[in-house]
């Protein structure tokens, strides 16, 4: 059987590039978030890849896997927006079990460490499938914000598990923009009501790695994950930049 690529009889609303998706079972849908509408290479940059602050976005859309088609992402919505709180650029995304989707980073780079609140992305933008009146999603708004513990961008969002109550957990690792290297992210069960879970710091030692952006965390199981490459905040890379990592105890008050 051979491969095949066929091209949609449909658009998205908006040209985007360094945009992130995730697939929605329970609604057969690709939410696809930010992005930027140009970019620019610069090899002489710390990081090559940018995109001008006017060309950042903050809109999304929806494939719908059912109809092979783009949903209008512009109708009404109730106690939510349509677009996020900041436009970005590579953000990263995470799918709760209630099919909420957390967005995350996407400030510019490299960012200065300035830690939490220093150049605002540190807020988490969540969008719900249900949080609309035209069939098409939404973000949250209203109650208290989602916030992580630091700014980040071009950080890593991994999955370290699914607990025995069926609530995600996640590993926030890296970015440019904060001085805390990891931090763990626990769901609540009442993501799509805005009850949002709890971002927790992460004590690391050993043989701490640097930070980076743009680089890659797997899951490896039981705890362990595979930390590789990235860019340094001084702009270099390092083939040395290749670690281990071993979690706590997640239960902890700090881990």
């Amino acid at each position: 059987e051979t491969n095949t690529f066929e091209r949609l009889n449909a658009s998205m609303t908006t040209a985007r590039g360094a945009a992130a998706g995730v697939f929605l079972a329970s609604q057969q849908w690709v939410v696809i978030v930010g992005g930027a509408s140009s970019l620019r290479l610069d090899p002489s940059a710390k990081i090559p890849v940018a995109a001008a602050a006017d060309t950042g976005l903050n809109s999304y859309e929806v494939f719908d896997r059912v109809t092979n088609s783009f949903l209008d992402t512009t109708g009404s919505v109730a106690g939510g927006s349509k677009t996020m709180a900041l436009k970005r650029v590579l953000p990263k995304v995470a799918r709760m079990q209630d099919d909420t989707v957390h967005v995350y980073g996407g400030g510019p780079l490299p960012a200065p460490q300035t830690g939490s609140g220093g150049v605002g992305y540190d807020i988490v933008d969540v969008f719900s499938p249900d949080a609309d009146l035209d069939g098409a999603g939404a973000f949250l708004r209203g109650g208290a914000s989602l916030e992580m513990v630091e700014d980040r961008s071009g950080l890593s969002v991994t999955l370290i598990e699914i607990s025995a109550d069926n609530l995600a957990r996640y590993l926030i690792w890296g970015g440019s923009g904060g001085k805390l290297l990891a931090e763990v992210y626990s769901a609540s069960s009442l993501e799509k009501d805005g009850i949002h879970g709890s971002f927790r710091k992460v004590a690391v030692a050993g043989d701490v790695p640097p930070m980076t952006v743009l680089h890659d965390m797997a899951r490896l199981g039981n705890g362990r994950f595979l930390l590789t490459g990235g860019v340094r905040l001084d702009g270099t890379v390092s083939s040395d930049d290749a670690y281990l990592v071993s979690l706590g105890d997640l239960d902890a008050e700090e881990i």
